[in-house]
């Protein structure tokens, strides 16, 4: 059977992944207990053998506290880069709910 060819996002994101642990002086051990998943999977992860799920996404962040933009996109800040405004979750939630209506 022929070896899947690495995607090169998920290369690049094992790249980022990997150089952010080693930047915090974590063995691969250490992180994939933080993370709470085994060593082979971040490992894999980090070769680009594994595509990390959403809910593993958000773990990484919260836990290494680094931006998902960096680690999936490699754009370091976003912010920077994009004319949008980014609103924090509760601005977001306080827009996206539907007002009752005032009575008078």
């Amino acid at each position: 059977m022929a070896k899947k060819p690495l995607n090169q996002e998920l290369l690049f994101f094992g790249l980022r992944l990997r150089d952010v642990r080693i930047q915090f002086g974590l063995t691969l051990e250490q992180l994939a207990g933080m993370l709470e998943i085994g060593p082979a999977h971040l490992s894999n992860l980090e070769s680009g053998r594994r595509d990390p799920s959403f809910d593993l996404l958000v773990v990484i962040g919260r836990r290494l506290n680094v931006s998902l933009d960096y680690l999936v996109l490699g754009c370091p800040d976003i912010r920077r880069a994009s004319t949008l405004i980014l609103r924090s979750d509760e601005e977001l939630l306080a827009a996206m709910t539907p007002q009752k209506a005032k009575r008078g």
